[in-house]
């Protein structure tokens, strides 16, 4: 089991805030785009019930189309895919940014936005199968009918195509009537099943809506990968650190590292300069960025790995005494949605903590102990000693799997582990 059967070959999901701590745009229009996707499904289910929103299906799809050619532009300006040099001084238009990455010689298909519009659900093979079994080639497409007319005439009339004919609709055979048949009702059998599982989706996103209100939001903020800005180093030697730096943070992010560490977010945004900091810099960084949460670089450190992350207790939880409230349907879609936040969160503590208890290491409860678990597995490396000792990103960073030492553990507790960890990032991604 590697990491990298876990990826997505294609799709890139941007990350909540870029690497400067800000609100990252490709992640704002990605959202939207997958909102305006959900709001096309639910107009599209809803049509006909008791109005006709043909109308504003039409407008809609046209602003959702927009919305993710959009997102998938935005993607691409913050991915690593090699693009041109801009021809203006301002930003590039959304097709700018097509042309000129396929001016670097790159497919801008590569890198995409989740949530294609335009991909069908998952059907049964057998209804292609038996499109496919029902067809037979035609001898010569744009044949003419060989049959006659009433006065004994050559028929003008082209072939029916698609099940071997030789004649056109109205001088079928009884054998070629047949087998228009058979295809007409495998092909009717496809639509329907499209239509069965474009309605199965839309009563799901519809029941994802109902059970969505209630539940907050897990705030795990993983920057993004680092990518190029241009900035004009002084000094070769201060262009080789940053760009050490900037592979050492992309090498994390390809393990998965920042999404099976809670918290780890903070670690990798406090670290935004690649020259080595000590623990109180970092810590005092950290604190920085939270917008309040913690004053100081001590109380940073001393803050729970769960802060933010653990879905908060809501009081209706607690069944109360009034059957009418216990009753209503938003009260119980508020229960459900918040167990399933709660169960979610129980799973992954266990497995986070499964995978440091194996990995030879003591409970990781405060952020002082992450830092401590990221310095026993080398995802940081020191200068110095004693108090002074400064620490930034290993560039060779090990991946989670090799950490599960020894290598002769493994087939006794850590491939149960592995199993768990694996299942648990296959959800994530």
């Amino acid at each position: 089991m590697t990491l990298d059967l876990l990826d997505t070959a294609r799709t890139v999901t941007p990350a909540r805030l870029n690497m400067a701590g800000r609100i990252s745009p490709a992640w704002l229009l990605t959202q939207a785009a997958q909102l305006a996707i959900e709001i096309q499904t639910i107009l599209r289910l809803i049509n006909g019930a008791q109005l006709n929103l043909l109308e504003e299906l039409q407008a809609h799809s046209e602003i959702t189309d927009m919305l993710h050619i959009a997102a998938h532009a935005a993607v691409i300006v913050e991915s690593n895919l090699p693009r041109a040099p801009s021809w203006s001084s301002g930003p590039p238009r959304v097709r700018a940014v097509f042309a000129q990455a396929r001016e670097a010689g790159t497919d801008p298909s590569v890198i995409r936005p989740p949530g294609e519009r335009h991909a069908r659900p998952v059907l049964d093979p057998g209804f292609r199968e038996a499109i496919e079994n029902a067809t037979f080639p035609d001898a010569e497409p744009k044949a003419l009918c060989s049959g006659l007319t009433v006065k004994r005439q050559a028929c003008a009339n082209s072939i029916h195509a698609g099940i071997g004919a030789a004649h056109c609709h109205a001088h079928l055979t009884a054998a070629e009537q047949q087998r228009r048949a058979v295809l007409q009702q495998a092909q009717q059998r496809y639509r329907q099943a499209i239509e069965d599982a474009l309605d199965d989706q839309a009563m799901s996103v519809a029941e994802e809506w109902v059970t969505r209100y209630g539940r907050g939001p897990l705030r795990l903020d993983i920057p993004a990968p680092p990518r190029p800005t241009g900035t004009s180093w002084e000094t070769s030697a201060a262009m080789a650190i940053a760009e050490t730096h900037a592979q050492a943070t992309q090498r994390l992010h390809t393990l998965r590292w920042p999404q099976l560490c809670p918290r780890a977010g903070e670690i990798l945004g406090a670290l935004l300069q690649p020259t080595p900091v000590t623990v109180s810099e970092l810590a005092s960084a950290a604190a920085a960025r939270s917008r309040g949460r913690w004053a100081e670089g001590e109380a940073w450190l001393a803050s729970e790995i769960w802060d933010g992350i653990r879905p908060l207790d809501h009081d209706l939880l607690a069944v109360s005494k009034s059957a009418c409230i216990d009753e209503h349907p938003t009260v119980q879609s508020i229960r459900a949605a918040t167990r399933k936040a709660a169960t979610f969160w129980r799973h992954w503590q266990s497995v986070f903590d499964d995978f440091v208890a194996e990995c030879g290491c003591a409970k990781v409860t405060t952020m002082a102990d992450l830092l401590t678990f990221w310095q026993h597995m080398d995802l940081l490396i020191s200068h110095g000693q004693g108090a002074q000792t400064r620490w930034r990103l290993n560039p060779a960073a090990p991946s989670p799997w090799q950490c599960l030492q020894p290598p002769g553990q493994l087939e006794a507790q850590g491939e149960s582990v592995a199993a768990s960890l694996a299942r648990w990032l296959a959800a994530r991604s």
